[in-house]
């Protein structure tokens, strides 16, 4: 064999580089990164703002609940009949968190034992044990209840609230 033959050709004038040397690689890399920062913050914001809810004050919810119950109209006897169980469903929850009285799984009437040995102002409890016996008779007694009836006790709901929540810091 020749020498000529055995000879390996240079490779020198051919060469590689590599793709993170090449001159877009980096800016690539941080501009990637930063994006991936950034939409991480954002989901962590939004996420953060949904379970940031804003909390009402007892009595402002229960009169924001009142109110859209006065709205409606309530023609049929059921409909009262839900009236009264809405109405009282909302001052249940309001003396919960007004007074932090455990009254969830109380009766009417027993609420109105509890309600009497608790701070609430006697001057507006004989208010308050009426409309839960109003209501009692006539969601499980069958009576009917007439509209001046309901505007009535839906009233003195609102005044209850007004004068035992709005004044006094909870």
């Amino acid at each position: 064999m020749n020498q000529q033959e055995l000879e390996l050709f240079d490779l020198y004038d051919l060469w590689y580089e590599p793709f993170w040397h090449k001159p877009w690689f980096w800016p690539l890399v941080f501009s990637v990164i930063f994006l991936l920062i950034m939409l991480v913050l954002y989901w962590g914001i939004k996420k953060r703002m949904k379970t940031k809810q804003i909390i009402k004050e007892p009595w402002q919810e229960a009169l924001e609940q009142l109110t859209i119950l006065k709205v409606h109209e309530y023609k049929s006897i059921t409909a009262r009949k839900q009236f009264y169980s809405n109405l009282t469903y909302i001052l249940k929850r309001y003396l919960i968190r007004r007074y932090g009285i455990a009254l969830e799984s109380k009766t009417d009437e027993e609420l109105i034992v509890i309600i009497r040995n608790s701070e609430f102002p006697v001057e507006l409890f004989a208010t308050l044990s009426t409309i839960f016996n109003d209501a009692l008779y006539i969601k499980f007694a069958h009576q009917d209840a007439a509209f001046q009836q309901m505007n009535h006790d839906l009233e003195h709901t609102i005044s209850i609230i007004k004068s035992t929540g709005i004044h006094t810091p909870s």
